[in-house]
């Protein structure tokens, strides 16, 4: 999976297990990804403190698939269970996504 992580004033929390464990989250996208050729989605991950509680983090996940975006949030006390509760947005939207451009039956 194409992706791109960005962490705004977080850089000493994105260490390289925080971001295994991320891309452990990410990976559950891939069944749902598994029919579309790779360069036609890209997932950018966006970590930033939550405003009302900066000890909290934010996670936007945005997903371009072809020509469609599904963008999922998550905010937590983690940045791994904030990209977990965005994953499963976003998990819900490509299930959508399926069922509306599966072709009819006739």
């Amino acid at each position: 999976m194409t992706y791109q992580i960005v962490s705004v004033d977080r850089e000493a929390e994105m260490t390289p297990q925080v971001e295994q464990e991320i891309l452990s989250k990410i990976g559950k996208l891939d069944k749902f990804l598994a029919r579309v050729p790779e360069e036609n989605y890209f997932l950018r991950i966006r970590l930033s403190p939550n405003a009302p509680n900066p000890r909290w983090t934010d996670a936007l996940l945005d997903l371009n698939v072809e020509g469609d975006v599904l963008i999922g949030t998550g905010s937590a006390d983690t940045p791994v269970h904030a990209v977990h509760l965005a994953t499963i947005e976003l998990e819900r939207q490509l299930e959508e996504r399926k069922q509306r451009l599966k072709p009819y039956a006739s």
